[in-house]
């Protein structure tokens, strides 16, 4: 019998305030550095679960908070977006 419990992670989420006035809470995957600057990967965080969709911000830190940076470069994104690993990699 598998124990579920064991297999809870705890992952770093941030609160962000929508366009629409709601806020929603995302999972902080992973902290990169891409081309000389700091970039943050988030997903969605429902019902305790992280989703499937990823973004990239850019962002600062100011102390404890961290302050998120769009990136209005859609080839810059591309190319962050390409330089990161698939994830499968280790599955051969």
């Amino acid at each position: 019998m598998t124990n579920f419990e064991d297999d809870i992670i705890e992952v770093e989420s941030i609160s962000l305030e929508m366009e629409d006035g709601t806020t929603q809470e995302f999972a902080i995957l992973e902290y990169i550095e891409f081309e000389g600057k700091d970039y943050v990967i988030i997903a969605d965080l429902v019902d305790d679960a992280i989703g499937f969709e990823q973004y990239i911000y850019g962002y600062t830190k100011d102390g404890d908070e961290l302050n998120l940076e769009y990136i209005e470069d859609d080839d810059l994104y591309l190319r962050i977006a390409d330089s990161l690993p698939d994830g499968d990699e280790d599955e051969e």
